[in-house]
Order: structure tokens, then C-alpha cells, then sequence
């Protein structure tokens, strides 16, 4: 396989690659391969590690080389493994067992992808990648252009400009206040990026927490929000606190459409209240 294909993110790598080149270490095929490892790796290190599972006590320092020295001769080695597999993940599960094959690590090689699917790799992939790109790449150029803009705002802050308004000649401006509306604006963007956290959509438990519940939260990759006495249920049930920029009023938090149950108990507080 030519090296170029493994570096492409779409069409626009030709005519404008000069300005792609940027985020093709987070967007190419490469990348999304190299971020695949990393997440597999990064399981088979949990399971290795969890004394329920297989509790192991060395170094695990030949793993982390593995995606330390990944460069696109290792990339080309996946896509021969593919050919064979004609399946993606299959074949970077197949890479990292033949990694490890030399290694301590080889007689452990089966829990590599154990109890995964697929989607499991490549959704926690996609957001390191576009999580490392925004960092790394994305906030970083808006914060230059903002502070660019924002200069010459100042230098042109009294070069009269004339405005308009649904296309009729209006009260007269300057340059330098126009840009700085852009950059207030711009700035707004930018602090919500950085503090981006995704709609939560809250769903009620029917009745009680059971197996059920859990297969549910499973298959569409939901959270539980949890007790804390429940954080030794399964060996792979990890509870991690519940952190967000997001407030909400003191009060009763609640689906927009509740069950039957959820709306009689707010009747009993509601009549509580009112005595």
C-alpha cells in the first residue's frame, strides 16, 4: 500500500494538504489505527493489572512500546494482517497478539479484545482522536486567531468604517469595533469548547436495578448512576465520579417525560410541600 493512502482524511488531502497535514496525525487511517491499538492496549493492561482477573504484579513497559515505536511501516503490517481477516479490528487485535508473542506477556495474549466488540474499540478511538486533535491542534489556531484579530481590532479602533443594515447605509463604525464584535463572539465559542459537555439524556430505572438494566446500559453505552456500595458488583463494573461544569437548581431531578411512577411520587411532594 502506498504510504500516502494510510495519511488521507478525504479528498481535500491533495489540493489543500498543506493545511490538513495538521490533523492527519489524528484523522488518517493511520491515526485512526494507531488510536485503535492504543485503546486495546490500553484494556489489555486493565485486565492484566485487576487482581480479580489476572493480577499481574511486572513492568508493563513492552506495551507501552508498542504504541511508542507504531510508525507507518507498523500501520502497513495491520493492513497486511486485514487482507487475511477482512476485518479491520480483527486484524489489530491479531497485530498486538504477534507484538506480544516474544514477550511475557504472550500467555495472556487471548484476554487481548476479551469481552470486546468492535464498537467498543472504535467509538472510544474516534473521541481520542477528535479529544487530542481539538487540543493539540484546534483550540490552539483559534486562540492565535483571536489574539490576531484582536490586535488589529485595536490598531484600527479608530478607522471610521461605514455600516449597513439589511442592506441600507447605516450609522458609521469603526474596523477596529467590528473585529472585536468577532472576537467577543469568537471567544464565547472558544470557552464553551473548552468546557464542552455533551446533552445528557436521563432515563428512568423500570422499577428496580437488575440484570436487565445493566444488559441495557451495555448496549447502548450508557452510564448508571450508581450508589457507591455497588462499586464491587462485577469485577469490570468501574465506578468513576460524576464531574460536570453543568448546575442545576436545588431540587428534584427528573426525566422531561417520567414514568408513572416517577410522576405519582412528585404528586406526594408536590402535596408536602403545599402543607
Amino acid at each position: 500500500m502506498e504510504i500516502d493512502t494510510l495519511l488521507n482524511i478525504s479528498p481535500i488531502d491533495g489540493r489543500y494538504k498543506n493545511i490538513t497535514c495538521d490533523i492527519s496525525k489524528y484523522f488518517s487511517e493511520y491515526a485512526y489505527i494507531k488510536y485503535r491499538i492504543i485503546v486495546e492496549l490500553e484494556w489489555f493492561k486493565y485486565l492484566l493489572k485487576d487482581e480479580k482477573i489476572i493480577n499481574y504484579n511486572g513492568s508493563l513497559e513492552k506495551l507501552n512500546e508498542i504504541v511508542e515505536e507504531f510508525n507507518l511501516d507498523e500501520c502497513k503490517r495491520v493492513k497486511e494482517i486485514e487482507k487475511t481477516t477482512n476485518h479491520d479490528v480483527k486484524a489489530i487485535e491479531y497485530y498486538i497478539r504477534e507484538k506480544i508473542s516474544k514477550t511475557e506477556f504472550n500467555k495472556y495474549s487471548s484476554f487481548v479484545h476479551f469481552a470486546c466488540t468492535s464498537e467498543d474499540i472504535n467509538n472510544l478511538a474516534y473521541n481520542l482522536m477528535i479529544r487530542d486533535c481539538m487540543s493539540n491542534v484546534i483550540i490552539k489556531c483559534m486562540e492565535e486567531l483571536i489574539l490576531d484579530v484582536s490586535n488589529k481590532a485595536k490598531q484600527l479602533r479608530e478607522v471610521p468604517m461605514l455600516a449597513h443594515t439589511h442592506g441600507q447605509v447605516a450609522t458609521t463604525t469603526t474596523v477596529g469595533k467590528e473585529l472585536a464584535v468577532f472576537v467577543y463572539r469568537w471567544n464565547n465559542i472558544l470557552n464553551k469548547i473548552k468546557t464542552i459537555c455533551k446533552d445528557v439524556e436521563i432515563y428512568d430505572a423500570p422499577f428496580f436495578y437488575d440484570i436487565n438494566v445493566f444488559n441495557k446500559c451495555e448496549e447502548t453505552g450508557s452510564f448508571l448512576v450508581t450508589l457507591e456500595c455497588w462499586k464491587d458488583v462485577h469485577p469490570a463494573f468501574k465506578t468513576i465520579p460524576l464531574t460536570s461544569g453543568e448546575t442545576i437548581p436545588y431540587g428534584i431531578l427528573y426525566d422531561k417525560e417520567p414514568t408513572q411512577d416517577a410522576i405519582k411520587f412528585l404528586e406526594i411532594i408536590k402535596k408536602v410541600i403545599a402543607k
